[in-house]
């Protein structure tokens, strides 16, 4: 497959051509349909699944809810922490579309970082990444008001996952405004008045399950007013 098929800062991505290819001749490949959980937390961590295409949601267990913690799309890898670990799975791993991955056995995905030193840079690489924003969204709790909160998390998946088009920017995963809520740490009916008002301003475009940037640096101006 094409590198360019994936985002730079993906673990695709970001992999040498060589290792690349060694790495998406591991395993199987598997289409899975919309909804389909690939990795439950709490179970063993016992193989990791590679994005091929497709988009994944990344959540986490609290009571009844799971709360959404981020999204990975094509081109990123799931299930290696818990591979590299060697302990269970610390989230649950859901399909928002139809996605295409090579599912690796754990030990196999090990014995490919120990053959390819500079994968495991890679590796690290997209682990300091998801660090930085797991802590981003730390700060911006601490320090930063609901509203801006929302707008961050908007144009960080804007920056990140986003998808021109005719109208904007289509955040190219499908999202509720639940989830959104969710990666921002503010209750549902914050995010929801929240969006409505940045739709008022035109910064938005909302509809079902979707969100689409009309105006991305009226978005980050709004972001760093809180």
């Amino acid at each position: 497959m094409d590198a360019r098929m994936w985002p730079s800062m993906s673990l695709l991505g970001r992999l040498p051509a060589p290792a690349r290819a060694v790495l998406l001749e591991l395993g199987t490949e598997v289409g899975l349909p919309t909804g389909r959980r690939i990795l439950r937390q709490g179970e063993p961590g016992d193989a990791v699944y590679v994005l091929l295409a497709g988009a994944v949601k990344v959540s986490g267990i609290d009571g009844d809810r799971e709360p959404l913690l981020a999204i990975r799309r094509a081109g990123d890898v799931v299930g290696e922490m818990a591979v590299l670990l060697r302990q269970p799975r610390s989230a649950t791993v859901a399909t928002c579309m139809e996605t295409v991955a090579r599912v690796i056995p754990g030990a196999d995905f090990r014995t490919f970082l120990r053959q390819h030193p500079d994968a495991w840079l890679a590796v690290a690489s997209v682990l300091s990444e998801r660090l930085r924003w797991a802590n981003d969204r730390r700060v911006d709790f601490a320090a930063l008001d609901a509203r801006a909160r929302v707008c961050r998390v908007l144009v960080t998946l804007a920056e990140q996952h986003g998808q021109a088009g005719a109208d904007g920017i289509d955040l190219g995963v499908p999202l509720t405004q639940e989830d959104i809520a969710s990666l921002a740490g503010v209750r549902l009916t914050t995010a929801e008045k929240t969006l409505r008002a940045l739709a008022r301003q035109g910064l938005l475009k909302l509809g079902y399950r979707s969100v689409v940037v009309l105006d991305l640096d009226g978005l980050r101006e709004a972001a760093h007013s809180g």
